[in-house]
This record gives C-alpha cells, structure tokens and sequence, in this order.
C-alpha cells in the first residue's frame, strides 16, 4: 500500500480502516446460498435475450469484441473450461443483435476455487453457479437477471433439485440480487489465510432472514 493511499485510508477512514484491511489479507467469510429449483420461476421470453453455451467461435469472438476487459488468466481459465472433459461450463448471454453481454459459469460436479483452495463439494442433485460476469457496455439490461434465470432452469432441465452460489461477506449488491430468486443463506466457509497454509472451516446452519 502506497504512504499516499495509507494517509487517505486514515483520513477516512480512520486505524479502523486499515486494520479491516489487515485483517481482510487474513481472514475472509463467504456464504452459500441454496434454492429448490422447483420454486424457481420459467425464464420470461420476451426480453430479446438468450443463453448459449459458449464455445471456441464464441470465444474468439468475446476476446476480440472486450480485449481489455478480462485478464489473461482469466482467459486461460476460461479456456480451460471449454475442455470437453471439464466438471465446468461456460455459457453466454447474447441480445437479438447476437452481440455477446456476459459470461456466466456452472459446475453439475465438485469444482476448485483457487482462491481459498476450497473443494466446492459433489452434492447430489445440485448445480453451482459461479464466476459470471456482465460486460461494463452491457450492464442494466438484465443480462445477469436473464442468465441467473436461465441457468436455473437449465439445471431443472438436466434433473437437479437445487442450485447453490457462494456470496463474500459484505457485498450486499449480490447478496441482495440471489435473494431475489428464492436462494437461502445455509453454509458459511471461514476461510484463514496463513501465508504459509490456508483453512476452511465450514459451519451449515439455518437461514434467519
């Protein structure tokens, strides 16, 4: 952290400031919600928006059109769940113009998440939905309502029950939009990063809101 930034933290913030950052490097909380897929609602059709799976042409065609906006280890990570024989599916959101909105990822199967080293479970029956992402140019439209949406749906289709997402604590914008769909807070992972070795101690209890 730069002296200037540290100085505007302090101004603003107060030591409180910092020491929340301090802390954040070390100790991090994510819940995992759940929805009964049967409670979920039909995907509107008239919003003049679909979901397609992506592939290589799809691809091609989203780096080209945002080659500035997703970083290259994202691409790589993208890439790699383009593979036939991945847990891990990509798809995208496209307007009647077939201009690509966002991409949005799913698991039917146990997935890694890299930045906890956490095994997100096999659970029977159930789809996760994670890492999607709306392209700034294409934000308010209703690409993340619409793919939300359809990837539920999808999940129904392919004969699973539930569907879970995983929300870090404090962003209230997203926690906010999945409530909206029915997803109930039921898992809580408390993750320790001790440089040297990271912990994940996992707590399932009851949603009380």
């Amino acid at each position: 952290m730069s002296p200037g930034k540290l100085v505007f933290i302090i101004k603003t913030e107060g030591i409180e400031g910092i020491l929340r950052r301090i802390l954040g490097r070390v100790y991090l909380r994510t819940h995992v919600y759940r929805v009964k897929l049967k409670h979920v609602a039909p995907v509107p059709g008239d919003e003049g928006l679909k979901l397609s799976e992506m592939n290589h042409r799809l691809f091609q065609r989203m780096i080209q059109a945002y080659p500035d906006e997703i970083l290259p280890e994202k691409l790589d990570k993208l890439a790699e769940r383009l593979k036939k024989e991945t847990k891990e599916r990509v798809y995208v959101v496209m307007d009647a113009a077939e201009q690509i909105l966002g991409y949005y990822c799913l698991a039917f199967r146990e997935t890694y998440d890299e930045s906890m080293e956490y095994l997100v479970p096999d659970e029977a029956g159930n789809v996760f939905l994670f890492d999607g992402y709306t392209f700034k140019q294409h934000r308010n439209r209703g690409a993340q309502k619409y793919a939300t949406q359809a990837l539920l749906e999808l999940g129904k289709k392919k004969g699973c029950d539930t569907a879970s997402t995983m929300v870090d604590e404090g962003n209230r914008f997203s926690e906010k939009a999945i409530r909206r769909y029915g997803f109930r807070r039921y898992q809580t992972i408390h993750h320790i990063d001790l440089r040297f070795k990271k912990i994940n101690m996992v707590r399932t209890w009851e949603d009380d809101a």
